[in-house]
């Protein structure tokens, strides 16, 4: 899922496919991919954990016979492609509460057919509806379920396959100078204000 189950707005009832290469196999030969059809696989190198990420998905591919060529560049050299969707297969990193306390945003952007980052390609006018309603809707948890409701759907479709759900924290001491956070992390914490 594009959200972490435990936000407001998680589908409920998302669980992670088992593993089973032998299915894998069988549907890749029932949609007519022949064993050692190669993909381009594009990675950005500034998050090094992404690489190493790309290395063991593209072994995993291996075993079901296809052979993921890697794109290792800056995020700059790789952008034109993914706007452009020439590419099989891309690496993405995304923080999506950057800018505002709901999902709505991030829905707009990477998945609606005028998406200003729609690396996915995707475009569907009953989502683009669906999210518009969503968004001019007052009632907090109608949002929150409608949310879910589109967060289930780009799980159910695979619009995007969601490898791991990231989360970031920063631990500082007074003890400690010159620190300063990550702009994109939203929600600071303090001792100081917590009730006496």
């Amino acid at each position: 899922s594009p959200f972490r189950p435990e936000e407001l707005w998680a589908p409920k009832d998302v669980a992670v496919p088992a593993r089973d290469v032998e299915k894998a196999k069988a549907l890749l030969a029932e949609a007519g991919v022949a064993e050692g059809t190669e993909v381009s696989f594009l990675i950005y190198n500034t998050k090094t954990e992404l690489a190493a990420m790309g290395e063991v998905v593209q072994a995993m591919l291996a075993e079901v016979g296809l052979v993921a060529n890697i794109r290792l560049a800056e995020y700059a050299a790789l952008e034109p492609d993914m706007l452009a969707g020439n590419y099989d297969m891309a690496f993405m990193s995304r923080g999506y509460l950057t800018d505002a306390p709901e999902p709505g945003g991030f829905l707009a952007a990477d998945y609606s057919c005028g998406g200003s980052f729609n690396i996915s390609q995707h475009c569907n006018a009953d989502f683009d509806a669906k999210l518009a309603a969503i968004n001019a809707n007052p009632d907090p948890a109608a949002r929150n379920a409608g949310y879910a409701e589109l967060g289930k759907y780009l799980f159910d479709k695979t619009v995007s396959v969601f490898v791991v759900n990231e989360t970031a924290f920063d631990v500082n001491a007074n003890t400690i100078t010159g620190y300063v956070p990550h702009p994109l992390n939203y929600v600071g914490l303090s001792t100081a204000l917590a009730p006496q």
